[in-house]
């Protein structure tokens, strides 16, 4: 039995505009999203994250953000 992998999806960034108004910070659930961020994303890495987990809050940090706190794997 020959076995074939394809991936279901493809991740890619899309664009999109910051929200306009204040924002205090970020909440991110993902690393994904810094990593698929795109341009948007740039524009608010003054802003604290407080990360779901280590992983999501390495991704934040490599992206140029302040991590404000990391949690144990859940967005609660």
């Amino acid at each position: 039995l020959e076995v074939v992998g394809h991936p279901l999806f493809l991740a890619e960034p899309v664009a999109w505009q910051p929200p306009s108004g204040r924002v205090d910070a970020l909440l991110a659930g993902s690393a994904a999203a810094f990593r698929w961020g795109g341009e948007g994303l740039a524009g608010l890495t003054g802003l604290p994250v407080y990360a779901v987990g280590d992983a999501t809050a390495e991704a934040a940090r490599a992206a140029g953000f302040t991590v404000a706190r990391t949690g144990e794997g859940g967005l609660q």
